[in-house]
């Protein structure tokens, strides 16, 4: 075809020179308009145009007109072109002329009639143009087809100089057959238009025939058919065009989508860039920093659903979804459903399938044009957080602000701390009401599940059933409805408590055998096909076990998972069916049997191991850790020896009554067969995955969890509810059998007792040194315990309240004892609420009486003002504070203020955060201490950090005069210094601080008495640390450098400090030395004493993806570039693997995954090595979350990492392989599936993403492969949110929604309003023009060509992605090799951090620089990649000057904004769209109508 490709150039390039000729105009320059498509030129001239009357009277006959005439062009014009190198295609050419022709009739009626009757005419010629479903046309109809636009170009040209010439309107005519006006050459040029267009169509004819015969398809006088179909050609003129026309309108649209790919592929480039949504999201970052520190959300509603989700067999509870009342509530006929069940009857699980079904329905975060979101909370009375209803609000808003943006700005900007959601109603009011309720100018909607109600607090409960009234007052007065949808679910006791509240009876669904019979049998079904033994058994044993507990059930799903665990031990049929028969039907007669049965078989330690860890589990006041629970096993064995291999008798012996949680989600299951549930399976993988039953934990399992990270909970709630219950006590076997279960008072009672032994005597530590220490929950939960116990103090025995009372009296008249337990006490314990117990049990006669004379006094003394019982405790704080080292002075003086208080009389609800200065000076009074150099300094600390400064100066002077060795005063002062920011004077402080701790350590080294406090090596290195920080805030960065390296060698695990060195190396030289950079990167190679891994890999632990700051990205970087320039990045690579192994040896999973991120970035970002890092993100994906997982958001943000790096990887996989193929569906169904998740930020992400980016590749490869619709759905929600952002009462963060909203237009071929939306932007409004390539031109020269593979296993080539699409793609993901050193420096060293100018920045340059702007003067986006170059840092790009990791393609066309031209002045509520100035709110509402948002 070379040929024929140069043939059509050299047409086509005569072409462009005659209209240049005629008109003065280059066809090609960068000025000249170059609409891509026919919509583009009628969106083009409609901005145009719109000022003028003549053309608005005119626009729709003129539209319909220019549609009907360039279609044609379109359909043909790129097919034509084959595969000629040119800068625009022949069609955007000729639309670019038309265009000007149209913009040179500047309003003049006769004008418009004029061009409106050429175009009439020779669109009655065009129409008859033959379109072609393949790209490899005929040179013949090639050299046809650039004659005809040639023609065509020169007929533009003409009349368009007539038109200037200001005679088109009232000297020349267009007709269809008759032509008169100055230009005598147009009645030609159209009547060859029409003669070439007729020989088109022979031509068209020709080639059918010559396919026809080739085909073998040969008929009889196909002469006379040939002969009949040319003159039918010849003479049909318009008609056969039209009918040409309509027969081709479906291969019209594939081309059509096709030219569609050739000139908007950079689209693909646009997504796969995730930089701009960390530079963009600064401002939504602040909302969702603000949700997340006032309403303090739990881990507990995901981890709880997670879990259901895992364990729950599909289908079941599929029920509820057709039940009337539940259908009702679905569609917003009614706020309030309650759904009741007894304990045990699924309803759990229930809820999930709601969750589930509402997600479908209403997906959360991804491409879902409604604000409607989904909240739920799963009520548990295992831990203290898990009853609370002011939590549970808390959590449901944070889900609701995660989903919708809009919510998010709501809280932002009406809840400015926790004290503002303090209370429930306050909660409710502010988080729901004023929203969902109140706000008439949002239309989001909320559907809140509540799971488990019965298991919250009561008045909690009560207290928010009341606040429910609000929802049906709305529903009965507001048109639109609630907006709140909430189904409460529970047990039955509390049904009257909610008609109560909303005054009314409540839609209700039962869950009884009736409604769930069919899951329980699909259970049991699944259990026994799963079970390793029941599997086995005989056909009819198995019908016997499910007919048998179907029957006997009575709806109670934990019944049946109890007998299925049960009957799974048994390996003989005689005794299954002794145990099937004999099962219980109830739970509580169940759970009976289960503690029948361990007392029949447990032996030797057994019972009292299993009762001890029932009494605890049962009565702790927060999930225990294996570990703790080991402890207490070892305090109540007299030798302090535990249970040999405690996990694995939970996970096995013990499974009926406990479940284990790990930090990184894995059940017993998983870790059986080692795989993890995949949350991106391939389909195959989805089909070759059982259905969930009863997972058999008999197989032998090494399990080795983390002591301390993994959790003991009761299976289900109803298991706690029944030891709790006073009426059931023990179960035993018989006599001769030891009796199992829990005394409820028995079990109080021993769980209290043993925190105050633990408080009370310190040498029980010693039993346990290696066991995880139970002091602190101890310390922590000591009086909740007390209180619990209090409650039933007439119950208990003489004896055990005896042993409880002399341990409270020791308590509080032993120092030892009461210096344990009030050590860092909040001051909000110290209330009359937590006097009741202590007093009610210290008073009692049982106690009393064995208590000593002198506690006896004591309590006698304290009785007519019990405040004073806390005086001990007061006086220990005191002590601590003016007399000791180490405790926080601030903490100390602050129990003294409310003890005091308290005793004079005065209840303190709240304290400020900045005490009085005469509050602390009567705080240091109150003791009344001497006055030495130590009270002075202490005191002057707790001055210091209330920011008193002045009277601080004084006591720390005064301390400095009474001791001048006494060297921690005069760093004190620095630290004064530095908080005034009197940052020279605090150099000059520290230094000598420093001084005076090397003096100290050498004489200390030599065995001197330096007569004052003993100086270590971390607080010079502390000090050294601070000298640098100091230096730094003043830009001396080589002092700071030195500073660093001096606290780094005095204190070599100091890994903040190597982090520091890292970035000044880096960011804040001239020129960075690499070699320096990782020769202090190797020094750290050598191994830690006592361990097996090097400070090296513990460096690397603590600058992952879930250090406290952000950090480990510029960590990670840094090192990156220097090993990269060194040639050490295969060491660096190796060296991160070696770490993760370490990680895992040493049971830290969350930071060997966090590593495994960071090592994907070095295998791709910087080693080009993209399959290694695939199967990284797949492994980092495909963990699951479990309930009680501790780490639930640190796992959600690797995963967020992996993600949007996988996303583009399955898009590349797809694309290589082509539409149709199965490799293709296999990973766009793995896109598909992705974009179900929620990606959403955690921790301290740098964005909150409200819609899933996989999403976008999913419609880019729509887009690619012709489906145009579906893709345009992708982008959808995407602008409806940017317009929801911008519509709202909240105008600080508008910037951000112009962001959005011009860079989606953008990827969406949208370029006027996406400059539009750009200029807004800016603090001088300006002018934003085109630069650089069309969008057809984004493989620069050869963005012409076409790929001419042919078919590729049956599929046409047009159906596939073009060879044109996959270089895109590849692009997007290729490293941009840098040779320019320099270039390299610039790139480290420009990324600074963000100064006072940068706070108030509009956009962030994505090149080398990273600098912000406050406008967008002279900023340039990409059309593909969609990021944002500052024009020094475009210039790099362009000269292939960029760093050494992707940044963009140098080869894709740019929008250039440069500033306002003269004249041009616009309002703030007025913008710029092309020529044309309007209303904000005109331009928004038109983009709803386009978008149809």
């Amino acid at each position: 075809m070379a040929g024929s490709n140069d043939q059509f150039y050299a047409i086509w390039s005569a072409a462009k020179h005659r209209y240049a000729d005629i008109t003065g105009e280059d066809l090609d320059a960068s000025s000249f308009p170059h609409p891509s498509s026919t919509e583009d030129l009628l969106r083009n001239l409609d901005v145009q145009n719109r000022d003028f009357k003549h053309f608005r009277e005119k626009r729709e006959t003129f539209f319909n007109v220019l549609e009907g005439m360039c279609k044609p062009i379109e359909l043909v014009g790129n097919l034509a072109a084959g595969g000629a190198a040119m800068v625009f295609p022949p069609s955007t050419l000729c639309f670019g002329a038309a265009m000007h022709l149209i913009k040179a009739a500047h309003g003049v009626s006769a004008s418009y009639d004029a061009i409106a009757e050429l175009l009439e005419s020779l669109k009655d010629f065009l129409v008859r143009l033959t379109v072609y479903n393949r790209e490899d046309l005929p040179i013949e109809l090639q050299e046809k087809l650039a004659e005809i636009l040639g023609t065509l170009l020169e007929i533009f040209a003409r009349s368009t100089k007539v038109i200037k010439s200001g005679s088109g309107g009232r000297v020349m005519q267009f007709a269809k057959n008759v032509l008169s006006g100055k230009d005598e050459k147009l009645p030609g040029l159209i009547a060859k238009l029409k003669n070439m267009t007729e020989s088109e169509a022979r031509l068209v004819s020709a080639e059918t025939l010559t396919e026809t015969r080739r085909s073998g398809r040969v008929v009889d006088n196909m002469s006379v058919t040939l002969t009949e179909t040319n003159m039918a050609v010849q003479d049909g003129n318009v008609k056969i065009g039209q009918v040409t026309y309509g027969v081709h309108q479906m291969t019209v649209k594939q081309d059509e989508f096709r030219k569609e790919i050739r000139q908007e592929i950079g689209n693909v480039v646009a997504v796969l860039n995730e930089s701009k949504s960390e530079a963009k999201s600064d401002k939504e970052k602040k909302h969702q920093d603000t949700a997340k520190a006032v309403l303090k959300p739990s881990v507990s509603p995901v981890d709880i659903l997670v879990d259901i989700t895992k364990k729950r067999v599909p289908g079941t509870g599929d029920w509820i979804r057709n039940e009337e009342l539940f259908v009702s509530w679905v569609n917003q006929n009614n706020p309030v459903l309650w759904i009741s069940g007894n304990p045990g009857s699924g309803k759990s699980y229930l809820s999930g399938n709601i969750i589930s079904y509402l997600q479908e329905q209403h997906p959360q975060g991804v491409q879902d044009p409604s604000h409607t979101s989904i909240g739920y909370f799963f009520f548990k009375d295992s831990d203290p957080q898990t009853r609370s209803f002011h939590q549970a609000l808390k959590d449901l808003a944070y889900q609701i602000s995660q989903n919708d943006p809009v919510y998010a700005k709501h809280i932002d900007s009406h809840c400015q701390s926790p004290d503002d959601i303090k209370t429930i109603p306050s909660a409710w009011r502010k988080l729901f009401v004023d929203f969902f309720i109140k706000n008439e100018k949002v239309d989001s909607s909320v559907y809140l599940v509540v799971d488990g109600v019965d298991e919250a607090y009561e008045a909690e409960r009560h207290l928010f059933l009341e606040l429910l009234s609000d929802l049906k007052d709305i529903a009965a007065g507001d048109e639109r409805g609630s907006r709140i949808h909430l189904v409460l679910v529970g047990r039955p006791q509390i049904v009257d408590d909610i008609s109560e509240a909303l005054e009314t009876s409540v839609p209700t669904i039962h869950v009884d055998w009736r409604k769930n019979s069919a899951d329980i049998l699909h259970y049991v079904k699944n259990s026994i096909r799963k079970s390793r033994l029941l599997s086995r058994a005989t056909k009819q044993l198995q019908e016997e076990i499910i007919e048998t507990l179907a029957r006997n059930a009575n709806g109670m799903f934990i019944w049946v998972d109890l007998m299925m665990r049960e009957l799974g031990r048994k390996t003989h049929a005689s005794s299954i069916r002794a145990s099937l028969h004999q099962a219980p039907k109830g739970l509580t007669e169940m759970l009976r049997h289960v503690l029948e049965g361990f007392s029949a078989t447990l032996k030797e330690e057994d019972p009292e191991d299993l009762n001890t860890m029932l009494a605890w589990v049962t009565c702790a006041c927060r999930a225990l850790s294996l570990g703790e629970l080991d402890t207490v096993l070892k305090l109540k064995s007299s030798e302090g020896d535990g249970v040999l291999y405690l996990e694995g008798k939970l996970r096995k012996q013990f499974a009926s009554f406990f479940n284990l949680t790990r930090e990184d989600g894995l059940s017993t299951a998983d870790l059986q067969s080692d795989i993890r549930a995949k949350i991106v399976p391939d389909q195959d993988d989805v089909d070759a995955v059982d259905e969930e039953g009863l997972d058999d934990v008999d197989n032998e399992t090494d399990f080795n969890s983390n002591l301390l990270t993994t959790d003991v909970l009761f299976c289900h709630a109803s298991i706690g509810d029944f030891f709790r219950d006073e009426k059931q006590g023990k179960v035993s076997a018989g006599e001769g059998h030891p009796a199992v279960g829990v005394n409820i008072i028995e079990a109080k009672v021993s769980v209290l007792k043993t925190c105050l032994d633990l408080i009370c005597d310190l040498s029980l530590s010693s039993k346990i040194e290696d066991s995880p220490s139970m002091q602190q929950y101890a310390v922590d939960y000591w009086h909740e315990h007390l209180q619990a116990a209090a409650g039933d103090l007439t119950k208990i025995k003489a004896p055990q309240k005896e042993q409880i009372g002399r341990l409270l009296a020791k308590m509080f008249r032993d120092e030892t004892a009461t210096k344990e337990w009030s050590s860092g006490k909040a001051w909000n314990f110290f209330t009359p609420e937590a006097l009741k117990p202590l007093r009610q049990w210290l008073e009692d006669k049982d106690v009393l009486n064995v208590l000593s004379a002198e506690d006896q006094n004591w309590i006698k003394s304290t009785s007519q003002n019990p405040a004073e019982t806390f005086v001990p405790a007061v006086k220990i704080n005191a002590k601590e504070w003016l007399q000791g080292l180490y405790w926080l002075p601030n903490s100390c003086m602050t129990m003294i203020h409310v003890v005091t208080s308290l005793i004079r009389g005065e209840l303190l609800e709240t304290v400020p955060a900045i005490l009085p200065l005469q509050a602390i000076l009567d705080a240091a009074e109150w003791p009344q201490f001497e006055k030495n150099a130590l009270w002075h300094r202490r005191l002057g600390m707790c001055l210091r950090d209330n920011e008193h400064y002045d009277e601080a100066m004084k006591h720390y002077e005064m301390a400095s005069k009474m001791d001048d060795k006494m060297w921690l005063t005069p760093w004190g002062i620095a630290r004064i210094y530095a908080q005034r920011h009197e940052i020279e004077k605090a150099i000059e402080q520290e230094k000598f601080v420093e001084s005076i701790m090397q003096k100290l350590l050498e004489e200390q080294a030599m065995g001197k008495d330096t007569g004052t406090d003993e100086v270590g090596i971390a607080e010079l290195s502390d000090c050294q640390e601070q000298l640098a920080k100091l230096y730094g805030e003043l830009k001396c960065w080589a002092e700071s450098l030195e500073y660093h390296r001096k606290a780094f060698t005095t204190w070599n695990r100091g890994y903040a400090n190597v982090f520091k060195c890292l970035w000044i190396l880096g960011r804040e030289q001239e020129e960075t030395d690499y070699e320096e950079i990782m020769g202090l990167i190797r020094s750290m190679e050598d191994n830690i004493p006592g361990t097996s891994y090097t400070r090296l890999t513990e460096c690397l632990w603590e600058n992952t993806w879930l250090s406290s700051d952000d950090s480990s990205s510029d960590f990670l970087m840094i090192c990156a570039m220097a090993a990269k320039k060194t040639d050490q990045l295969a060491w660096l690579q190796g060296v991160y693997q070696v770490a993760i192994n370490a990680a895992k040896k040493e049971l830290k999973p969350l930071v060997a995954m966090s590593l495994e991120t960071d090592l994907a970035d070095l295998f791709w970002k910087y080693g080009g090595d993209q399959e290694k890092a695939a199967r990284i993100w797949e492994r980092v994906l495909r963990v699951t979350v479990t309930a009680g997982a501790t780490d639930k958001w640190e796992i959600e943000y690797c995963q967020v990492m992996a993600l949007k790096n996988y996303g583009p990887y399955c898009l590349q996989k797809a694309l290589d392989a082509g539409k149709g193929t199965p490799e293709a569906d296999r990973y766009i169904k793995k896109l598909e599936r992705l974009c179900k998740q929620k990606a959403s930020a955690a921790k301290d992400a740098a964005e909150i993403i409200t819609t899933n980016r996989s999403a976008a590749f999913v419609g880019i490869w729509y887009r690619l492969n012709g489906e145009s619709q579906k893709a345009r759905a992708y982008f959808q929600p995407y602008i409806k949110e940017a317009l929801m952002i911008l519509s709202d009462d909240i105008v600080e963060n508008d910037n951000i929604g112009y962001y959005d909203l011009a860079h989606v237009l953008l990827a969406a071929g949208d370029d006027v309003n996406a400059l539009a939306a750009l200029q807004v932007m800016r603090a001088e409004p300006s002018m934003v023009e085109v630069i650089g390539e069309s969008p057809q031109a984004i493989g620069g020269e050869d963005s012409g060509q076409t790929t001419d593979e042919g078919t590729k296993e049956g599929v046409e080539a047009e159906e596939k992605p073009s060879t044109k699409a996959k270089e895109v793609i590849e692009a997007q993901q290729k490293t941009i090799v840098d040779s320019n050193d320099a270039v390299a420096n610039k790139a480290v060293s420009n990324a600074q951090e963000a100064s006072p100018e940068e706070e108030t920045s509009t956009w962030y340059c994505d090149g080398p620089c990273g600098k912000g702007f406050p406008t967008y003067s002279y900023g340039n986006a990409c059309r593909y990649c969609l990021v944002d170059f500052c024009k020094d840092c475009l210039k790099l790009l362009k000269e292939g000057a960029t760093s050494e990791v992707h940044v963009c393609n140098p080869r894709h066309g740019w929008l250039h904004a440069p500033p306002m031209k003269s004249g041009i002045d616009l309002s703030k509520d007025e913008i710029l769209v092309g020529d044309v100035v309007m209303g904000l709110g005109e331009f928004k509402d038109a983009l709803r109508k386009e978008w149809q948002v």
